[in-house]
């Protein structure tokens, strides 16, 4: 059985042209990959953009809930 390689963006990126440009990098990328299927979580609001960008390849596109965060950096404090 092929390894599963799965990316979640974390809500990031912020702007459609970084979408693009993330997916058109990692569809360059993937060509070299030949032993694992491939899938990528982007927030939901590019997910059409990077089923353009990854059509006819091996890329699947999956989805990835909700936060309510507007941005996926999240400030962890540690106990002192």
């Amino acid at each position: 059985m092929k390894k599963l390689i799965v990316g979640n963006w974390k809500m990031n990126p912020t702007t459609r042209d970084e979408a693009r440009r993330l997916s058109s990098d990692i569809k360059r990328g993937a060509v070299k990959i030949k032993n694992a299927n491939i899938a990528v979580c982007p927030p939901f609001v590019f997910a059409r953009d990077a089923m353009e960008i990854f059509d006819g390849g091996k890329i699947l596109v999956c989805a990835q809930d909700i936060f309510w965060r507007r941005v996926g950096r999240i400030q962890v404090k540690y106990p002192v």
